[in-house]
């Protein structure tokens, strides 16, 4: 997009006052916002606000009565009569348009005469002039493409008086920004309202006039007017007096119309009394001192329940923190104070573990509200968080907590320079190399906005990680203690001013590293920052015995062996619109450079760490030797083990002197290897160990690096690793050897042990037990399996039993471990891709068998993991979808393929008696029959279906449903089409609607990668494969080989349903509709894109004058065009103009089409705003059943 001409407004905003008088029963708010502007250019005669779906009432300016001009560009949104999705870019143009941060737009005020702007001395200057607000007086403008620069006077001194902007509006029926929940009388939950609000552009002006844009940062008050009551809210009646008589009655009136409405908003509260004239309200007010920008400003009114939080933290600790204790008050609806307790107990250390390491909390307090119908992920607010769910939002409160610094306090000065911001909110340690391919480097201009969401999400991912490797690599360096100075020299520079507005840029964050630590980041900045992709590294080593050198070899290969993203249905939309865009794939570096810590464990178990620079694509180091002791021989220990174990067993005290393992020295007696089928170590292994020079080698063991890294050395050199290094990442790359290994007995045998070695940490006997199914092999006599199996057996079922023991969950780690084992014996195939009937029958008698009824804590997600485990074993996997797989299923196959669909069904029917939490186990129910609809093992049930999308029933279980639906393919359904459309244009609930965008999305991408299923099996007879149609078979083959890539995807999905006009007409409608949201309309935009082919020209229809007429078109200068009729006007007759865009430079007007009859002039409107490069100026005329010139 190109930058446009920017020019100085003349003013910035120094505080803005916002009075809200909220109706629940007509979900609609009246108010005032009140901004004091600061002038910074004495010819300012006008001023423009963003203002979207308000309605203006009146405008005065110091009072004075101001004319107006409001125009809502939102209401615009949107193409003539007789447009259709083809002419999607035109709409998408004015979309991005109106979207466009930086300029307001929406409300133009005119000062009167009577206001003039005055100088004022800095003396006398208010405290509004002088707050470090946004943009105040001498602050330069944030360097982004999109914001405007300020006039700079003449004078650094010459200030202004300050003018006062009264708006007096209201909003109804608000599109987004504002949600109104459960305020109908029907509605069973308890009514409430709340804002949402985020980072992208035009957010908050769709409740307030505002500048809404992240770098216009101002101080708050709030002022909001609610009913006393939840009865108030419902508008029931205490008492009546009839006009006829002076009978008092009283209306229907219970317990819980008696609770209390609370307003939780930005800032601290201040005050809250009665309405002057209406005892059923009240009026709360809120202040907020630290400037903010419009994005981070919410609120939220309901019956809510307040919980103080702080009184989770003892009292040592409160003393400890003394005035730097942060106050945490929790809101949720009644009812569900415990859960609210319960989710949110660790969030007093959470803050002040933040305070003590990053310094003072940047605001007085912080609040976190629980609503329902709310986004997926709560976006940062100052001072507060709004979530949907009390479960599963730990990290999200995380999150929340962490933006108070870095989000709210501390903004991006750039948007590119968001990673920075994204980076420090989320600082953990995640997997991005599977990811992290053709993506655009982090430092991307492109503005939250307009960049697809899972770039967004890539960037929250990679960024952290960035960070985690900046923090080694300037830790290594011996002077700084990491980002662990630098972060707090940030938010101390926020709080004192030094960092201007509070706007942090990549420059300032990477010479604030470079200051700290004393070293230089060019090479690391250019790598990680402003390039993409990752090193894939091979390392080969050897031991040299005459030099005494360990020989290594490090070789990058990313150029050699490039990564292939996968498409899925999850990312086909995101891959098609990078497609369409022509999206530049950014090579992948030949050579990344920079420190690299090797470190090698000698025969005396002592680490030696060694750093060599990495500079070329191949790097060959000698490496000394530092002992003299020889590895010891792993056969010694092993009977040394075993002799200790069976001296203890005699009471024999002189085995206390043997070697002990430190991990994975369980299952060691000769009856446990005998059972366990457990093996040992070769001759010929124990040869070799007994000539290794060190126990084992890391490369990387710092994590400086980020890429995949495959080093060469034996089984025994990792299962040394797995056992006596504590670090868990060594222990995971061990695990991860043995699982992408040769399958071998020995292997087995070190991952069962690890597998019941409860001193592991759980997540690494997690992966022990998936690596496994690895050697569940015919070669190895299913030992895998028999291993999972017998570890299940000896933790949780009876004795010589494989009934299972009734749940107990108090212990969580072993939660955890008991749900892996079924899912890895789950993910067993054999090698025609089947699944062995004994894993079904263990699954089925397992789901059978399941007995919750002594366990404190719900057993709904354990259920919902049996369920797709056992669903995903009637799944081949590895197979050709091109080749026939000749084989034929048993009856035995068959009995236990029907018994397990069965049982899903009854765990899905005694979810409708005993409904489980958020009805997790119908949501799995919905999803395992998708999957095996998509696969034709069962029927696809639409009918079944549209029953879980009525509303009444949960929000996520209407939403899965729909989803499932999508995903099956109801878009080649005319009425499901209709239906699904209906819904997400009208459906009252916002978290529905926005599931539903994603779910068509999603849908879309389930019908380009997976080809319609053909409804019927090839017939077999004999040993033969019997098609009925041979080249229908062949053009199945080459249709499923062209939905492979993204280009072929895209053909096959518009040859299905690109030409239906029943859909085009069902996305176009709401595409079209203003009453849409934007951020929806912008979903369906690309869902359009995707679909239909550019047209650029559109139909039109003119009413003519005449019975037959004969027109000739004229095309004159600057876009004018003259109809002229040739025959006498005798009825009126329609005709049809057809619009050919095509662009034409240097021209700027809009084009008139006028008809010179005796009627009188007609000027077509304009279609769509043209870019200032682009205009109408071709156009052709089609008149039905005549012709014309």
């Amino acid at each position: 997009m190109p930058e446009p001409v920017v020019l100085g407004r003349g003013f910035n905003l120094g505080h803005e006052n916002i009075s809200l008088e909220i109706n629940f029963e007509e979900q609609a708010i009246n108010g005032t916002a009140e901004l004091t502007i600061i002038p910074t250019d004495p010819l300012l005669r006008s001023i423009q606000l963003d203002c979207r779906q308000c309605k203006i009432h009146a405008v005065k300016v110091n009072g004075v009565p101001s004319k107006y001009n409001y125009s809502d560009e939102f209401n615009k949104l949107h193409l003539p009569n007789g447009s259709t999705v083809h002419q999607h870019h035109l709409l998408r143009q004015k979309l991005e348009r109106a979207l466009h941060q930086g300029i307001a737009q929406g409300l133009q005020i005119s000062f009167p005469k009577d206001v003039k702007i005055e100088a004022q001395d800095y003396m006398t200057a208010t405290a509004a002039q002088l707050l470090p607000t946004g943009r105040a007086q001498g602050t330069p403008e944030p360097a982004t493409p999109f914001t405007p620069a300020p006039f700079k006077p003449e004078s650094a001194s010459t200030l202004y008086a300050p003018v006062t902007v009264r708006i007096d509006f209201s909003v109804q029926n608000s599109v987004t920004g504002l949600n109104f929940v459960a305020c109908d009388r029907k509605d069973p939950r308890y009514a409430h309202v709340f804002m949402t609000n985020s980072t992208s552009p035009c957010s908050a002006s769709f409740c307030f006039p505002c500048l809404d844009s992240l770098w216009d940062r101002c101080t708050w008050t709030f002022s909001i007017t609610v009913p006393k009551t939840l009865g108030d809210v419902l508008g029931k009646q205490r008492w009546d007096i009839s006009p006829n008589s002076t009978e008092t009655f009283m209306e229907e009136w219970d317990e819980e119309d008696d609770l209390e409405i609370s307003v939780v908003c930005c800032g601290d509260l201040v005050d809250q009394s009665p309405h002057p004239t209406d005892p059923r309200k009240k009026i709360v007010s809120y202040c907020l001192i630290s400037a903010s920008s419009a994005q981070h400003i919410g609120f939220a009114a309901g019956p809510f329940t307040k919980v103080n939080l702080s009184d989770y933290r003892e009292s040592e600790q409160d003393e400890a923190m003394g005035v730097n204790s942060v106050e945490i008050l929790g809101y949720c609806l009644p009812h569900r104070e415990s859960e609210l307790r319960n989710t949110c107990m660790f969030m007093c250390k959470a803050i002040d573990f933040l305070v003590r390491d990053f310094g003072s909390y940047p605001f007085t307090s912080f609040k976190i509200i629980f609503v329902e119908d709310a986004p997926l992920k709560p976006g940062p607010l100052a001072t507060m968080a709004i979530c949907n769910t009390i479960y599963d939002v730990t990290y999200s409160i995380t999150h929340c907590i962490v933006s108070q610094w870095v989000g709210v306090n501390i903004i991006p000065k750039q948007w590119p320079d968001a990673w920075i911001t994204a980076g420090l909110g989320h600082y953990a340690m995640e997997k991005i190399m599977e990811e992290d391919i053709n993506r655009e480097p982090l430092y991307a201009a492109r503005l939250p906005g307009f960049a697809a969401q899972d770039d967004i999400d890539f960037v929250d991912l990679k960024a952290p990680v960035v960070l985690f490797v900046l923090e080694h690599r300037i830790t290594k360096s011996g002077i700084s203690f990491g980002l662990s100075r630098v972060i707090p020299k940030l938010f101390l520079q926020a709080i004192s001013g030094d960092l201007q507005s509070g706007c942090l840029s990549t420059a300032h964050f990477v010479k604030t590293c470079e200051k700290v630590s004393h070293v230089k980041l060019d090479s690391f900045a250019q790598q990680w920052i402003f390039g993409s992709g990752y090193p894939k590294i091979r390392v080969v080593q050897r031991f040299n015995k005459k030099k005494l050198v360990i020989e290594m070899g490090i070789r990058q290969v990313q150029a050699q062996e490039p990564g292939e993203r996968k498409l899925s249905v999850e990312n086909f939309c995101d891959e098609a619109k990078r497609r369409l865009n022509d999206q530049t794939v950014h090579p992948v570096r030949p050579a990344f450079s920079g420190p690299m810590t090797i470190r090698i464990h000698e025969a005396d178990g002592t680490p030696y760490d060694h750093v060599v620079d990495i500079r070329d694509t191949f790097t060959k180091i000698d490496i000394p030797y530092n002992t003299k002791y020889k590895r010891l021989r792993r056969r010694k220990r092993f009977r040394n083990m075993r002799a200790l174990n069976n001296n203890d067993e005699d009471g024999n005290e002189e085995a206390t002197d043997v070697m002990i393992s430190a991990l994975g020295d369980v299952l060691q007696t000769e009856e446990e290897l005998q059972q366990w089928m457990l093996s040992d170590w070769t001759k010929e292994d124990e040869d070799k160990m007994a000539d290794e020079a060190f126990e084992w080698l890391r490369i990387d063991a710092d994590c400086e690096w980020i890429g995949e890294i495959i080093v060469q050395q034996p089984d025994y050199m990792f299962l040394s690793q797995l056992q006596q290094d504590r670090d868990v990442m060594a222990q995971y790359e061990a695990i991860r050897h043995f699982a992408t290994s040769k399958g071998t007995q020995m292997g087995s045998t070190i991952l069962v042990r690890t597998l019941m070695d409860r001193r592991y940490y759980y997540g690494i006997r997690q992966e022990a037990a998936y690596a496994l199914t690895n050697f569940a092999t015919a070669e190895l006599n299913n030992l895998g399996q028999l291993h999972l199996a017998k570890a299940f057996q000896a933790g949780y079922c009876f004795p010589e039993s494989m009934t299972p023991l009734g749940n107990d969950f108090s212990d969580t780690t072993d939660y955890f471990v008991k749900s892996s084992i079924p899912r890895a014996i789950s993910m067993i195939r054999m090698a025609n891709g089947e699944t062995p009937t004994s894993v079904k029958q263990f699954l089925v008698e397992l789901l059978k068998h399941n007995d919750n009824s002594n366990n404190e804590y719900s057993d709904a997600y354990y259920l919902a993991m049996l369920m797709k485990a056992l669903a995903s074993t009637l799944i081949p996997k590895n197979r050709d979808p091109l080749e026939y797989d000749i084989h034929f299923a048993d009856s035995e196959s068959i009995a236990m393929t029907n018994s397990a669909i069965t049982e899903i069904e009854r765990c899905q029917r005694m979810d409708h008696l005993r409904p489980s939490y958020q009805n997790i186990i119908v949501r799995t129910a919905l999803q395992i029959k998708s999957e095996l609809a998509q696969l034709g093992l069962i029927p696809t049930n639409y009918r079944e279906l549209l029953a879980y999308t009525r509303p009444g029933n949960l929000d996520p279980v209407r939403s899965q449903a729909f989803d499932v639906m999508l995903r099956l393919g109801a878009l080649r359904q005319e009425p499901l089409v209709k239906y699904i459309f209906t819904t997400l244009a009208s459906d009252e609930s916002f978290f529905v609607k926005h599931c539903l965008e994603n779910s068509i999305l999603t849908g879309l991408g389930a019908m380009a990668i997976l080809s319609r299923p053909t409804g019927s099996m090839p017939q077999t007879n004999g040993i033969m494969v019997v098609e009925d149609d041979p080249s229908a078979s062949a053009e199945q083959r080459r249709d499923i080989m062209a939905r492979k890539n993204i280009v072929g995807a895209i053909t096959a999905l518009r040859k299905e349903i690109g030409q239906e006009e029943y859909l085009k007409k069902a996305i176009w409608r709401i595409a079209n509709s203003p009453r849409a949201s934007p951020f929806t309309r912008r979903i369906l935009l690309d869902a359009c894109r995707i679909l239909y082919e550019v047209r650029s020209s559109l139909l039109l229809v003119l009413k003519c004058e005449a019975l037959k007429p004969r027109l000739m078109a004229i095309l004159v200068e600057r876009g004018h065009l003259v109809i002229k009729n040739q025959s006498p006007a005798l009825l009126p007759r329609r005709s049809k103009i057809k619009l050919n865009t095509k662009p034409l430079k240097q021209s700027r007007v809009t084009p008139k089409v006028e008809q010179e009859v005796a009627s009188p002039e007609y000027t077509l409107p304009a279609v769509g705003e043209t870019p200032p490069a682009t205009v109408l100026t071709k156009l052709k005329i089609k008149l039905k059943g005549i012709s014309s010139h």
